[in-house]
Formats: structure tokens, C-alpha cells, sequence
């Protein structure tokens, strides 16, 4: 690891970054295999490549230093900066990947997050909603878990259904990853959690759901399919509403549209 890179890693990343850099099997293959046995342990979800017998040990043990990097900088976009600096160095542009700063996720989740009202039950039931349309590294959400939970305690979670969705396969697992494990270590896991890898713009057919969880302590509800024709409306209607293109970069006329929702005061829920 250059110590340009590790300047540019957040603290609780470094650990991490000094792992994935082995020879034998490559910091690329590591970081993909690190978030899918992230994902069999907190959702269930098969692997779609396991690592070889004499790689899983290295795994574990990475497995086991996100953890505790989860635990020591809590909803911080930990993997986000690891994925850019160590995994994608020198081709951020080619791949359209650069994630939102974490200090600025925070100020955008404290100026338009969530106030007392919605940290408790919502009018007419149900749950309160979020969609990310185009999440990366799931930042966003992670900040404004963060925003929710310092305002008004971790329980609040439960009140919200958040969705993520990136065209990227990376970024989806990362931000499904990230997400669950910052909301189990913390006891703030959204009443219901439901990421996609595909194009928010598109029709079902272009989503491929990778976690869809329901917290069973949570408010009681409905719970549609995740390719339920109102959930990809939904999608589609926030990526709409957001001024992005299919790789998350602002359309024409994006600005325009974000200050009349900023009038029309509604700003978070599809």
C-alpha cells in the first residue's frame, strides 16, 4: 500500500487495505469475496464465486477486521473509500466511481434528515421510506442512519424502509454490506432493508434484488415483492425526482427540478 493511498483512507479502513494487498490472490478478488461472505453471514446470501480452501482463512480475517472497524467508526463509509483507493485506483473515471466524502453524506443528512416526527410511527401505518437510486458505496444511507440514530436512538430504525440500488454489481453488494452490518452491530437495522443491483431507470427486468429483509420487531405492514410493479415505479420515480441518469450523474436541468421539490418540501420518500 503507497502512502498516498493511505492518506486517503478514512482510519478504520487501513487495517483493511493493508490485508487485501497479497500477492497470491489480489486485492480485487479479496474485496469481492470479503463482501460476499459478509453477506452469507448477516443475510444468507449464497456467494456467487466462494474463495479457494487456502483463501479462506485471509478472508475470515478480513471479515473479522471490518467488523471491528464497524464497531470502532459506527455507519461510516468504510468500504467506499477501500473500494476507490485500493481496488479501482487509477480508473475511477473509466468505471464513473466517486462516492460522496463522508464529512459531506454528514452534512447532507443533518440538513435534510429525518425530524422527531418521523423517528415515530407514520400516519395511516407502515413505514417510512427512503430510496437511494443510485447509492455507490451506500453512503447516504449510512449517513443518514447515523443522523437518525444520534437524533433519536437506534429503535428509530425501525420505523423506515430503506432502499438502495446501483447499476454496479460492486456497489450494490458493498452497499448491502455496509448497511447490514452497520445496522446489526449497532441495533439499528431498518424495519426493512431492500438492495438491487440494476438500472433504477429501467423496468423490472433490469433489477436483480440481492438483500430483502423485514425486521420482525418492526411497525406491522404489507410487504410487497421486491419486483413488485409499485416498488419499481417507486424506484424509478425517485431517480426521476433526483435529476440522475442510469449511472447516477445529473441530467439537464437537474438543479431546476431539485430547488421546485426543495419549495415543494418533499425531499426523501418516493
Amino acid at each position: 500500500m503507497s502512502k498516498s493511498t493511505a492518506a486517503d483512507l478514512p482510519d478504520a479502513a487501513r487495517p483493511l487495505a493493508r490485508l487485501l494487498q497479497n500477492p497470491r490472490h489480489g486485492a480485487r478478488a479479496l474485496f469481492g469475496w470479503l463482501l460476499d461472505d459478509v453477506l452469507a453471514d448477516l443475510a444468507g446470501r449464497p456467494p456467487d464465486r466462494p474463495p479457494p480452501a487456502e483463501a479462506r482463512p485471509l478472508v475470515r480475517d478480513l471479515a473479522g477486521t471490518y467488523a471491528r472497524a464497524v464497531a470502532g467508526a459506527p455507519f461510516e463509509d468504510v468500504l467506499g473509500p477501500l473500494f476507490l483507493e485500493t481496488i479501482c485506483r487509477g480508473d475511477q473515471r473509466y468505471r464513473g466511481q466517486f462516492f460522496t466524502p463522508w464529512p459531506v453524506a454528514r452534512l447532507m443528512a443533518e440538513l435534510a434528515g429525518p425530524g422527531a416526527a418521523e423517528a415515530g410511527p407514520r400516519p395511516g401505518g407502515g413505514l417510512w421510506r427512503l430510496c437511494e437510486p443510485a447509492c455507490g458505496s451506500g453512503v447516504l444511507p449510512l449517513a443518514f442512519l447515523h443522523t437518525l440514530t444520534e437524533r433519536h436512538g437506534p429503535g428509530a430504525a425501525r420505523r423506515w424502509s430503506l432502499t438502495a440500488v446501483d447499476l454496479d454489481g460492486d456497489c450494490a453488494r458493498m452497499a448491502a454490506a455496509q448497511l447490514l452490518a452497520n445496522g446489526l452491530i449497532h441495533g439499528a437495522l431498518p424495519g426493512e432493508l431492500l438492495v438491487y443491483r440494476g438500472n433504477s431507470l429501467g423496468p423490472a427486468a433490469d433489477l436483480t434484488p440481492l438483500v430483502h429483509l423485514v425486521a420482525p420487531d418492526g411497525p406491522p405492514e404489507t410487504v410487497a415483492p421486491a419486483l413488485h410493479p409499485a416498488r419499481v415505479e417507486a424506484i424509478r420515480a425517485a431517480a426521476t425526482s433526483a435529476g440522475l441518469d442510469l449511472f447516477g450523474l445529473p441530467l439537464p436541468g437537474a438543479g431546476e427540478a431539485a430547488r421546485d421539490r426543495a419549495r415543494g418540501g418533499d425531499a426523501v420518500t418516493p
